[in-house]
C-alpha cells in the first residue's frame, strides 16, 4: 500500500517515523514533520486500519499545530521553536540535541537545571490551556546554544475544554516524574521494554511503589513516586516548580533562560522558504476532509472525530 505525504521528495535523512508522523532532518539546525496518508484503494480494503493510522496522523498534526499557534501567540523559552506558521500539511522545527546524547556531558547543577526547565515549560503549557499527553524522555531535547531543555511533540496534546483532559494531566504527571528520574540518574525505567506486557509489568511497579528510586534521583524521591502513584493529579505544575526548586534550594536562584536573537531563527526561517521553493506538491496528497470522504467511497466508516 503506497505511502503519500505533502510533498514528493523528502529530505534524505529520516530521523523518525511513528504513528503520528514522520520526521526528517533538512541540515543540521532544522527538522521538517509530516503526516503521511496510505492510499485509499477498494482493493486494500482488508487493510482499512492503515487509514486509521493516516487519519490519526492527520488530527495529530492539528493538535501540534494548535500548541504552535498558542506558543506563537506566548512563547516561552522552554518549547521548541517552530519556524513556519503558514503550513498547515507540515511543521518547520529547530533541531536539538537528544536528551539522551546530552545527559553524558551535563554536571548535576546542569541537570538540576534541565528538570526546573521541564517543570517551566509544562507550567506553561498547563496556563495556557494545554496538556501534552505524551510526556516521555523520548520528546525532550537541549538547545546546544543555550544548553536549556525544551519541550516538543505535541501530536497527542489536548486543550482543557476536551472531555479527556482531566486524564491525560494524570498521565502527565506520571511521565513527569519518569523524565525527572531520567534527568537526574540517566535512567529511564521503560528504556528497554521490548513489548507492551513488559511496559505494562514496569508501569505496575512504578505505580504501586516498587521500583526503587535511584540514589542520584532521591533528591526528589516523594515529588516522584507521587507521580508514578497519582498522588500528585490534582497539583498544578506551577506548584511543583516550587516544591522542586525549593527541594534543590535554587528557587532564588532560577531565571528563564533567554532565547536565541530573532535574528537566528530569521536565519532558519530563510532555509525553510529555500527548501519550500523547490519542494513539489504530491497531487496525491488529500486534505483531511478529502481523505474522510475518500474512505467513505470505498467503504470505511472513517470519523474524524473519533481521532480528536
Amino acid at each position: 500500500m503506497k505511502i503519500n505525504s505533502p510533498f514528493q521528495t523528502l529530505p534524505k535523512e529520516c530521523l523518525a517515523a511513528a504513528s503520528q508522523g514522520m520526521v526528517y532532518a533538512l541540515d543540521n539546525d532544522i527538522i521538517l514533520k509530516v503526516p503521511f496518508q496510505y492510499e485509499v484503494t477498494e482493493e486494500d480494503l482488508e487493510q482499512a486500519h492503515c487509514w486509521d493510522l493516516s487519519l490519526r496522523s492527520l488530527v495529530a498534526m492539528e493538535n501540534e499545530s494548535a500548541v504552535y499557534q498558542a506558543l506563537q501567540e506566548s512563547p516561552h523559552p522552554n518549547f521548541v521553536r517552530r519556524l513556519i506558521a503558514t503550513r498547515v500539511d507540515c511543521l518547520f522545527l529547530e533541531r536539538l540535541e537528544t536528551l539522551q546524547n546530552a545527559w553524558p556531558k551535563a554536571k548535576h547543577t546542569q541537570r538540576y537545571r534541565w528538570a526546573l526547565d521541564l517543570l517551566a515549560a509544562l507550567s506553561w503549557l498547563e496556563k495556557i490551556g494545554f496538556v501534552h499527553g505524551d510526556l516521555a524522555v523520548r520528546n525532550l531535547g537541549v538547545d546546544r546554544s543555550s544548553h536549556c531543555l525544551k519541550l516538543f511533540d505535541f501530536g497527542s496534546s489536548i486543550s482543557r475544554s476536551h472531555p479527556d483532559y482531566s486524564n491525560d494531566m494524570m498521565r502527565d504527571h506520571f511521565g513527569l516524574a519518569t523524565c525527572l528520574h531520567f534527568i537526574l540518574s540517566g535512567i529511564d525505567p521503560f528504556a528497554t521494554v521490548r513489548s507492551h506486557s513488559e511496559a505494562i509489568e514496569i508501569r505496575c511497579k512504578l505505580e504501586s511503589g516498587q521500583w526503587q528510586v535511584a540514589k542520584e534521583a532521591e533528591v526528589v524521591a516523594d515529588t516522584i513516586q507521587d507521580g508514578w502513584a497519582g498522588r500528585n493529579g490534582s497539583m498544578r505544575f506551577n506548584q511543583l516548580f516550587d516544591r522542586v526548586a525549593n527541594t534543590f534550594h535554587r528557587l532564588s536562584q532560577y531565571t528563564t533562560p533567554t532565547t536565541l536573537v530573532e535574528g537566528h531563527y530569521q536565519k532558519l526561517q530563510s532555509r525553510c522558504q529555500d527548501w519550500l521553493r523547490y519542494a513539489q506538491a504530491n497531487p496525491l496528497w488529500k486534505d483531511p476532509d478529502e481523505y474522510v470522504a475518500a474512505c467513505q467511497h470505498v467503504g470505511h466508516q472513517a470519523v474524524l472525530d473519533d481521532w480528536r
